[in-house]
């Protein structure tokens, strides 16, 4: 009987020791999954494209349409570079976020219209956007596909002046709004990932008297699209 509660118990313990051996072996085969809990910060650039328009009102007509009311549109496109600081919160694969950033932008644009009789100049410029958004995105992998939207805020310098005329009007202003859109992260490494995202900037409706050369009010919409690349950094 001995002998053979002896081979019970080395066979048992060999067993055990070849498992337990084994363990390590088979942990090192799983796939490592690197989790997006924590927080980030990091820096973007991209292209941005912005599309404005001022209608004026006034006793005379202005430009671009008939009078009194002149709808006037103008176009840029410019480089726009900032920065964010987010934290997210991963359930298995859903991902919750939230992300505050700022770009400095140069956005530039002037249209000159003519009028019979006249000719305006119309100018339209965008200093900077700046947001703070709410995140969900879907992990699959070392890869994160998002859709993102919140509060949006920007500057704009922007006016009209009539070509040889005393009626003008010029305004500096930060305006509020929405911003949405979408994009992809992956990760590079343990504290480093990329993205490629797109976002729209609705700074919603802005109107402004003057009274330079007559009495005028001028509504401003700035519409922003931006294209950027982004790199994120955890501490």
């Amino acid at each position: 009987m001995k002998p053979y509660l002896l081979s019970t118990v080395s066979a048992l313990a060999i067993s055990g020791a070849a498992s337990a051996a084994d363990m390590p072996l088979k942990a090192s085969m799983l796939p490592q999954t690197l989790g997006w809990t924590g927080l980030y910060l990091g820096a973007h650039g991209g292209i941005a494209w912005l599309d404005a328009s001022q209608t004026i009102n006034g006793p005379i007509g202005t430009t671009c349409t008939a009078a009194p009311a002149a709808r006037c549109d103008v176009d840029a496109t410019g480089g726009v570079f900032g920065g964010q600081i987010g934290y997210n919160w991963q359930s298995r694969d859903w991902v919750f976020g939230i992300e505050a950033d700022a770009s400095g932008t140069s956005l530039k644009g002037t249209e000159t219209f003519a009028y019979p009789g006249f000719s305006h100049v119309i100018n339209d410029k965008v200093d900077w956007l700046a947001s703070v958004r709410g995140r969900l995105g879907w992990a699959i992998g070392d890869m994160l596909f998002y859709g993102t939207g919140g509060v949006a805020f920007g500057h704009f310098d922007a006016g009209w002046l009539r070509i040889g005329g005393a009626a003008r009007a010029q305004f500096d202003h930060t305006a509020s709004g929405w911003v949405a859109g979408g994009g992809i992260e992956k990760m590079l490494g343990r504290n480093w990932s990329a993205r490629l995202e797109f976002l729209h900037y609705g700074l919603g409706r802005n109107s402004f008297g003057s009274t330079v050369g007559g009495t005028y009010t001028t509504a401003f919409r700035n519409d922003v699209s931006v294209v950027r690349l982004g790199i994120n950094f955890r501490p």
